[in-house]
């Protein structure tokens, strides 16, 4: 499971560093860092999605280099707007917080909750991270749901969702694998494997 984890991290540091949008747009001359967050700001005070998830990731950054619960605030509080707004990266994002309890109470039925919704989107990192999240547990069932949910994420071009299969496929996990034709229709008719948020809090 050691390599498995360095997967996991890996994966999850290449989606969800803000960083790297940041300077990627500040790359272009577009704005500097404090005009870029002004102009964020005023689209998410106006109700922007789009807007919220950009800034939240700023803030993140920012809460986690000063250890700063009043960014950790901010940002999950912009983050529960765009939520609200059906955005799949802000849903991924705040499905991690509550997975790793960072800037929130740990809630691991409402991060995969998060993260089925994110996936019925097409948000690869939040498929990949309900393979992750289906993998840990170490059972047939669940192992054929994680493949499922790796094979979604590595077709919507997470690369690392391949080396996670091959992974399992090594350990005799992957016998259990559906067919791309299976899956293509289970996608056509929304099905989401593996999870029943509203059975989880009966």
């Amino acid at each position: 499971m050691k390599a498995m984890a360095r997967l996991i991290l890996l994966g999850s540091l290449l989606v969800l560093s803000p960083a790297a949008v940041v300077s990627g747009v500040e790359g272009q001359g577009v704005a500097s860092p404090d005009e870029l967050e002004r102009d964020l700001a005023g689209l998410a005070k106006a109700g922007d999605a789009n807007a919220q998830f950009r800034l939240a990731q700023m803030y993140f950054t920012r809460a986690l280099a000063q250890r700063s619960q009043a960014y950790g605030d901010e940002m999950v509080s912009l983050l529960e707007e765009a939520v609200a707004q059906e955005n799949g990266d802000a849903e991924t994002l705040l499905g991690y917080l509550n997975m790793s309890g960072l800037f929130v109470v740990k809630n691991r039925s409402k991060a995969v909750y998060l993260w089925q919704r994110a996936a019925r989107k097409g948000v690869a990192q939040a498929q990949f991270n309900l393979g992750v999240f289906y993998a840990s547990k170490h059972t047939r069932a669940d192992d054929r749901v994680a493949m499922e949910w790796y094979r979604r994420a590595y077709r919507g071009g997470m690369m690392i969702a391949a080396q996670n299969m091959d992974y399992m496929a090594r350990q005799g996990r992957g016998l259990t694998l559906q067919g791309d034709a299976e899956v293509a229709s289970a996608d056509e008719q929304g099905y989401s494997p593996g999870f029943d948020f509203a059975a989880s809090r009966r």
